[in-house]
């Protein structure tokens, strides 16, 4: 297995203010952008540690670029192009400035990871799944006699997803690998998403497809 590109490191931490002096969302929004050289910042300031977030855009770290910074009433979401471990780094900053700053407390309650790579074997991974065949063999057969020379389905995805909690969305953790589209089967390149460490992600796609 090879992995191509990684299409998103993304970080996010469960957060509790314990103490600290006010600070205004305008103070916030002006220290990080100029922290972080952030390219877009939030315009509706009121958005900033409520519960939809404020979204910095395009800033840098450590001279590596970030995509995003989301603040939020309950805490901290940043995404990178780089590995997690890179983008917790980032948010420990963010945190750690902010407290630095403006003489306040952040307690860190949970932290979450969100991965998605790019990668390719040198064979399909999903031909193991032998149990799907006479489905396969079935539909296949059908579609021949109404479509014939028109190809053969293939499983193409495979997807695992927790329940939605309090009917958020944004709560449901999913693993999934998926042919990118556009490529020919032949070529056995995926989309693989996991809520893991990027490290973590990569070993668990080399122990179960090789």
């Amino acid at each position: 297995m090879n992995v191509i590109k990684v299409l998103k490191a993304g970080c996010s931490f469960l957060t509790e203010f314990k103490s600290g002096d006010p600070m205004s969302a305008y103070d916030v929004r002006e220290f990080l952008q100029s922290r972080y050289k952030f390219f877009e910042a939030p315009i509706t300031l009121e958005r900033m540690f409520a519960e939809e977030g404020g979204e910095f855009q395009y800033g840098e770290f450590r001279e590596k670029a970030i995509r995003r910074l989301v603040i939020e009433s309950s805490g901290f979401i940043a995404e990178t192009g780089e590995d997690t471990t890179f983008t917790e780094e980032l948010l420990r900053d963010v945190v750690g400035a902010i407290e630095k700053q403006f003489k306040m407390q952040i307690s860190i309650e949970v932290v979450g990871y969100d991965s998605i790579l790019e990668v390719q074997w040198d064979q399909d991974p999903l031909a193991r799944y032998t149990e799907i065949q006479p489905i396969q063999n079935s539909m296949n057969d059908k579609i021949d006699q109404s479509h014939p020379g028109m190809g053969v389905l293939a499983l193409s995805k495979i997807e695992f997803n927790s329940p939605v909690l309090e009917e958020d969305a944004s709560t449901q953790l999913t693993f999934s690998l998926e042919r990118r589209q556009g490529k020919l089967f032949a070529e056995n390149i995926f989309y693989s998403r996991a809520p893991l460490k990027t490290d973590e992600h990569v070993q668990l796609l080399k122990a179960h497809f090789g």
